[in-house]
C-alpha cells in the first residue's frame, strides 16, 4: 500500500514538472513607465494564460519549448514576446505598451425615425 502510493506520488510529480518546465515573470507598463493593473498575458493558441496584479507584475509557468506570449490593455495596443523556455529556466521580460487612440464615427439621431426593432 505504502509502495503503490510513493509510485503515484512520485510518477505525478514527475508529469507536472515536465508539463511546466519554466517561468516568465516581469512587469506591464504603459511608455511612461506607468504600471497597468491587471493587464492580460497569455500564449497565443493555448488557454495557458494570466493577469498581472495591481503593482503590475505577473507570473507564467511555461512548457518547454518556443512561445509567442500578447499583452494586453484596454486602451492600449497589444505587445507581442516570442521566447524560447529550456528546463527549470525563469526568465524576466517587461511589456511596455503603447496607447492607441480610438475614432468613433459619428453619430446622426433622429427624433421622428422607426425604431429599427420593428423589422424583426
Amino acid at each position: 500500500m505504502r509502495l503503490s502510493t510513493l509510485l503515484l506520488l512520485s510518477i505525478t510529480l514527475c508529469f507536472s514538472s515536465i508539463t511546466f518546465a519554466g517561468t516568465l515573470k516581469g512587469k506591464v507598463t504603459d511608455e511612461k513607465g506607468e504600471v497597468l493593473p491587471f493587464a492580460t498575458v497569455f500564449i497565443q493558441g493555448t488557454t495557458i494564460g494570466t493577469t498581472s496584479n495591481a503593482e503590475g507584475q505577473y507570473i507564467l509557468s511555461l512548457p518547454i519549448g518556443n512561445h509567442k506570449v500578447t499583452c494586453r490593455y484596454m486602451g492600449f495596443k497589444p505587445a507581442e514576446y516570442t521566447v524560447v523556455v529550456q528546463a527549470n529556466e525563469t526568465i524576466s521580460y517587461e511589456f511596455k505598451l503603447l496607447e492607441q487612440t480610438l475614432q468613433m464615427k459619428g453619430i446622426v439621431l433622429k427624433a421622428n425615425a422607426e425604431d429599427p426593432a420593428y423589422e424583426m
